[in-house]
This record gives structure tokens, C-alpha cells and sequence, in this order.
């Protein structure tokens, strides 16, 4: 749901620079993770039973302009960090927020979430291009996750 809300399907050319990776080797253990370039810009961690899934999104900070959103974040336990990275663009925040994929799908729903998402993403995307870089993270893109991801967006 995240990579076709965020329009993922139009930079398939720059696959390598951004890249999608299942199951990562990380502590906590995840099932996705989307980096563009150097960072991460969303991931879901594996739910264990002493821990919760975690969900981050990383977007342009124009998302605290709607009090809505903020409002929804914070009654579900969720956390913002400013300018989390050191190679992240002004202006951004990252989201995190522990709970489910179906309460991930309600907050995407919400006022500015798209925009700020977009806002962020394209940004990034559209830096990369111009500068012809391949992401620190391209051998571990799953091009066949891509495929079938692709695949259910068609029919």
C-alpha cells in the first residue's frame, strides 16, 4: 500500500538508488525497509512478543501543519524526530508510530500524510537522479519484490 500511496511505480528507472528490502538483518528484525540514497525512509519491524511493531515514515515536516494528523499520531503512541539524519533535506521528520499494518493504512488516510510523503520522497528521488548515485543499501534491493508488488498493483 505504501509504495503505490507514494508513487513508487514512476521511479522504477532509479531502482539502485532507492531500493526496497525484505526482512532486513537488523535487531528488532524487519519486514520492509525503503531507503533513498544514505537513509531510511520508511520501514516495519517484525512484532515479537516482547516487543510491538514499530512503523516509520520519513517526510517532509509540512505534515505538523495538520493538527488532524498530529493529533492521531500522538493518541496512538506515536513519536516525531526532527532531521533524523545527517543526509536527509531541511525540513523533515520522521514518524514512528508502534502498531499494526492496518492502523499504518488508517494514518496514510489522513490529512497531509500523502503530501508530506510525496513532498519528501520526490525530493530525494529527484536529488539522486541529478546526481547519479546509486544507494548505499543497492545489493540489497529485492527487484523481485518489486515485480510482485507491480504485479498486484495491475490486476
Amino acid at each position: 500500500r505504501l509504495f503505490q500511496f507514494a508513487g513508487m511505480e514512476h521511479w522504477l528507472d532509479l531502482q539502485g538508488g532507492w531500493t526496497l528490502s525484505l526482512f532486513t538483518n537488523t535487531a528488532k528484525g524487519r519486514y520492509f525497509t525503503i531507503n533513498i540514497a544514505k537513509h531510511e525512509v520508511a520501514f516495519s519491524s517484525l512484532a515479537k512478543p516482547d516487543c510491538e511493531q514499530m512503523n516509520m515514515v520519513y517526510m517532509d515536516s509540512l505534515i505538523l501543519d495538520f493538527p488532524e494528523t498530529v493529533k492521531w499520531i500522538k493518541n496512538h503512541r506515536g513519536e516525531f524526530s526532527d532531521d533524523s539524519y545527517k543526509s536527509a533535506l531541511p525540513h523533515s521528520v520522521s514518524i514512528q508510530i508502534p502498531c499494526q499494518f492496518e492502523q499504518m493504512n488508517a494514518f496514510l488516510q489522513l490529512p497531509g500524510v500523502r503530501r508530506a510523503i510525496v513532498a519528501y520522497w520526490t525530493e530525494s528521488i529527484l536529488r539522486l537522479r541529478d546526481s547519479h548515485c546509486l544507494s548505499l543499501f543497492a545489493r540489497f534491493h529485492n527487484y523481485n519484490a518489486v515485480a510482485a508488488i507491480l504485479e498486484q498493483l495491475r490486476k
